[in-house]
């Protein structure tokens, strides 16, 4: 077993080059072993959160959910080296390394400074994704232990103990996991702090086999129990794999279609949840193949959708050319007429309008074709949003926006696309150097179909 998260640890990030280093609880002195740089710890503080005082259930879950709908928000300062969704890129970490180690040292001294708890939490869970996957336990431990000694406020603690739980989950140190788990708050009217402990209970429960206490604590649909944006697809891939383990995986398949077709994104949301989830846990391994097929068949509509527009150009040019002819023939202008300039310009509008229509319609008409090609059975991958633009068409007075885009599909290096959607620009414009979800296909390399 992996004792990377063990509780009876003390693990610390170097000041100098952020490696993770054995400290004793009693404090005491140590030496980073990849720097040499030499480390000094106080003794190991206590991080239990306080127990909020009790109150009547129903008045906590009307609290909980008035706070639903809010997502975590990048906080002041961090413009330049963290995107709105909370991604740091590879050459901007060794900066981020520096300047968690800077706020962390920062608050030892100043506790009360919440602006500098905010940046320390937001930096560890960006740096956190970063590290995700890598293998390297103790340093991702050493980040989240590092944070946690330093902070004041309860929901930051929990914050950082439920993921230091989660991931002495994921490693099988079940009761490791049940003590960090253990000086958590149970009973929170805060979103994020209940909803920490909930998905920390419910993923303890998970690796134990025990889908019946999944279910009491995360309730059996989205609707029973608020949890918070941030949360919300661990949320739906553990309660459905509970209703799968317990035989019913008509409603885990359910569950999951529902929430991975409800908005743009989420259909890669849940994906990676399941994916980075230990894979002897065989997660939702039914249900999950029925709920992508029907995630992806929602998005093929929805990419192929602009087609209707194709056709009302295609149809009003044929209408306009049909009215062109029957006045032709019904009325043909003399030889006289058609050498003035005026009847030649009249005649020319009357020719091209018509084709313009006709041939922006099939354009368009085709392009959803493609997109619905694509949106069926392309390749899933992650895109950073480089620039948009204005096409210089409207539907419905919402224009159509050329998005560019850089892609990265596994087994390729990254490259160039682009793809078009109609959107309004203040949305559009929240888009420029975001990380989204994209489907590619091999057949129209230049294109792309947004997940979002």
């Amino acid at each position: 077993m992996n004792t990377s998260f063990s509780y009876r640890l003390r693990v610390l990030a170097c000041d100098g080059c952020g490696a993770a280093v054995e400290l004793p609880h009693g404090g005491g002195h140590g030496r980073c072993h990849r720097c040499g740089s030499p480390m000094a710890a106080p003794i190991r503080p206590e991080t239990a959160v306080p127990r909020s005082p009790p109150m009547q259930d129903q008045v906590r879950m009307t609290h909980l959910r008035q706070q639903d709908g809010r997502p975590v928000m990048r906080p002041p300062g961090l413009e330049a080296l963290v995107s709105p969704a909370g991604e740091i890129d590879a050459w901007k970490l060794g900066e981020a390394r520096q300047i968690w180690g800077a706020t962390r040292a920062h608050l030892r001294s100043q506790p009360s400074d919440l602006a500098a708890a905010e940046r320390l939490v937001f930096l560890t869970m960006a740096l956190s994704n970063t590290m995700a996957g890598s293998g390297d336990d103790l340093g991702l431990r050493a980040l989240y232990e590092g944070a946690l000694e330093v902070l004041a406020l309860p929901r930051h603690r929990q914050l950082m103990r439920g993921y230091l739980a989660r991931n002495a989950t994921r490693l099988g140190d079940v009761e490791s996991a049940q003590a960090w788990l253990a000086g958590c708050d149970p009973g929170s009217d805060d979103l994020q702090t209940d909803s920490v402990y909930r998905i920390t209970h419910a993923y303890i429960s998970t690796a134990m086999n025990d889908p019946q206490s999944v279910l009491r604590v995360l309730g059996g649909s989205e609707a029973d129990v608020p949890i918070h944006d941030a949360m919300d697809p661990i949320a739906v891939v553990l309660r459905a794999n509970a209703w799968e383990r317990m035989g019913n995986v008509e409603a885990a398949r359910g569950l999951l279609a529902r929430f991975m077709t409800s908005q743009g994104g989420l259909g890669a949301a849940v994906e990676s949840v399941a994916k980075v989830m230990p894979a002897h846990w065989q997660v939702c391994a039914q249900a999950l193949q029925g709920a992508r097929m029907e995630h992806r068949r929602h998005v093929a509509r929805r990419a192929g959708s602009g087609a209707w527009a194709g056709w009302v150009l295609l149809a009003s040019g044929l209408a306009l050319a049909v009215v062109v002819v029957s006045g032709a023939i019904s009325d043909p202008p003399d030889a006289r007429e058609l050498s003035t300039g005026p009847v030649i310009v009249v005649l020319l509008f009357a020719v091209l309008l018509p084709a313009g229509l006709g041939l922006l319609g099939l354009r368009m008409i085709q392009g959803a074709k493609r997109q619905k090609i694509i949106a069926e059975s392309g390749l899933q991958g992650q895109a950073r949003v480089l620039a948009l633009d204005r096409t210089g068409t409207e539907i419905n007075d919402v224009p159509v926006m050329r998005i560019d885009v850089e892609v990265r599909v596994a087994g390729r290096p990254p490259f160039r696309a682009s793809t078009k959607k109609l959107m309004q620009p203040h949305e559009a414009s929240m888009l420029i150097g975001r990380e989204v979800p994209i489907l590619w296909h091999p057949k129209y390399p230049g294109e792309v179909v947004l997940e979002v």
